[in-house]
């Protein structure tokens, strides 16, 4: 009866990293969504008094505003995957380690050239999760 309730039970890790890939998912779907209708408005990104400015300042900005827009739109949908991997990895699927480190790169490279510096540390800690956990995954 033991090993039964073990199989099903999910690992810890498992969780943690499903949990993390929630986060950066819901975060950046809601962040494109609350700065997006302002920026295509006025052409420039919101300014916050202590956040300062949104997406603006990295890399990406020499590409010009329309430029920046498309990878910020890219972004959301790297975002969307990610609540895709959290819940496939909350059932303890493979799949969902296979297309976490299918976007892991894509979104290292938004996450710097979009200067999002939270996700710069996320990442290899869900890199990390999803190589600590494969051998668990179904």
């Amino acid at each position: 009866m033991t090993s039964i309730a073990s199989e099903k039970r999910r690992a810890q890790a498992i969780s943690f990293a499903s949990i993390l890939f929630y986060i950066t998912g819901s975060f950046g779907v809601i962040g494109v969504f609350l700065t997006l209708p302002y920026t295509l408005q006025n052409r420039a990104f919101p300014v916050y008094p202590i956040i300062g400015e949104t997406w603006g300042g990295g890399f990406f900005d020499t590409l010009g505003l329309d430029s920046e827009l498309l990878l910020i739109l890219l972004f959301m949908i790297v975002s969307m995957l990610e609540l895709v991997v959290g819940w496939w990895l909350w059932n303890s699927r493979r799949s969902g380690a296979r297309l976490g480190l299918i976007l892991l790169p894509v979104g290292i490279v938004l996450s710097v050239g979009l200067v999002l510096p939270i996700w710069m540390l996320l990442h290899p800690v869900k890199l990390g999760l999803l190589l600590l956990t494969w051998k668990s995954l179904r």
